[in-house]
């Protein structure tokens, strides 16, 4: 019998920057937004290490916590676009966007 293949695990992305720490221009920003796809939380959490990123945004984690979780927070919403050519992952939280990029892009060196 011939067992089924897994897939690798999905390598979850890290905080790249944010559209107001200076790491991209205006112009890297209006790319971004052009290639906006909306996505759901839960394809958002697949590829981005929600808990911790939960947990810098002073929201809860855990079901059955108190306070407010960021997958139940109307207020912000969840893409997949481009940046700087690379596949990306971002959030709008309190209109400031938190990039997120593989570790192997951002060892790439996208500053230059």
């Amino acid at each position: 019998m011939i067992k089924p293949t897994r897939k690798p695990p999905i390598e979850k992305m890290h905080l790249y920057t944010r559209c107001c720490d200076g790491l991209a221009t205006v112009e890297e920003l209006e790319a971004l937004y052009e290639k906006d796809r909306p996505i759901s939380y839960r394809t958002f959490a697949r590829r981005v290490n929600v808990e911790q990123l939960s947990k810098l945004l002073g929201y809860t984690f855990r079901r059955g916590q108190p306070g407010v979780r960021l997958e139940t927070d109307y207020a912000v919403h969840f893409f997949s676009s481009k940046f700087k050519g690379k596949r990306c992952y971002h959030l709008e939280w309190s209109r400031i966007d938190h990039i997120f990029l593989t570790s192997t892009d951002m060892k790439a060196g996208l500053h230059a």
